[in-house]
């Protein structure tokens, strides 16, 4: 649905398609499987991956970590274990506080976990649902190790694949 609006913005009429697949998609699909959990056991705990995507100017609005991201991760930790894995640009910047303050306050926490790696492969495949906002992270992590994403929505207007089709996931 997005193929034919984009060609009509940039002025062509059709497009050639190679159906290639998403090499990047493709790649963390195969290797997830030397971390990937198996079917959900319900003699442990579930484990919630918080990813927050960064705020900028413009997308305020669309993210969860200053307003909701202390109180998610609270309430995950009531009967979870969750690792906290703020967009890297969070960790400077104006969100940082906020980032801090949920670290201090639950670092204690036996549940709690931070994941500052640069790849988000075993911490993603070792999780078994994935809390995000208007993050693109949540369609790697569904498409990527085929598990649930709970998308926090404050009434998200716009275009893409980020909006249009968040509910199918």
């Amino acid at each position: 649905a997005e193929l034919p609006r984009w060609l009509e913005r940039i002025g062509q009429q059709q497009a050639i398609l190679i159906p290639g697949g998403y090499p990047k998609l493709d790649t963390q699909i195969e290797s997830s499987k030397k971390f990937r959990r198996g079917k959900f056991d319900p003699q442990h705990p579930i484990t919630i991956v918080y990813a927050p995507t960064m705020t900028y100017h413009g997308n305020e609005n669309g993210c969860s970590l200053r307003i909701y991201g202390m109180r998610i991760v609270q309430t995950v930790l009531l009967e979870n274990q969750l690792r906290f894995r703020p967009h890297p640009v969070s960790f400077k910047g104006k969100d940082a506080q906020f980032v801090q303050k949920i670290i201090a306050h639950n670092t204690a926490n036996l549940n709690f976990s931070l994941d500052k790696s640069e790849n988000y492969s075993k911490s993603y495949s070792t999780s078994d649902v994935m809390i995000t906002d208007l993050s693109g992270t949540g369609f790697t992590f569904a498409f990527g190790f085929e598990r649930p994403v709970i998308f926090i929505d404050r009434g998200l207007q716009g275009t893409g694949i980020q909006f249009s089709s968040r509910e199918r996931i």
